[in-house]
């Protein structure tokens, strides 16, 4: 899997073209810490005013925090607003992916 993500990328420098867009990762964007905007996911595994856990290619973003409301969703865009505390991958020492 990840030698077809690097190739996305390498094509996407040698192109001109979105290297995100090209390999399917997702894209990040947070504004402080009230908001979140999350590109190229796959899907919502949980959900709760606390709590959002997303999957996407390369594994699930989870965010923690307080009064979550998901105000723009869409197939593969979606905008969260509250009080975000955590933000954390698949992969991380501490995180176990449940």
């Amino acid at each position: 899997m990840y030698d077809f993500i690097s190739s996305g990328i390498r094509f996407g420098d040698a192109c001109g073209l979105s290297k995100d867009v090209l390999a399917g990762l997702p894209v990040i964007s947070m504004l402080g810490d009230c908001e979140i905007f999350i590109e190229n996911y796959r899907g919502i595994l949980e959900y709760s005013n606390e709590y959002l856990k997303v999957s996407t290619k390369i594994g699930n973003i989870r965010i923690e925090g307080k009064n979550f409301v998901i105000f723009h969703m869409n197939q593969d865009e979606i905008l969260l607003k509250g009080i975000i505390n955590k933000v954390s991958l698949k992969g991380e020492t501490n995180e176990k992916d449940t």
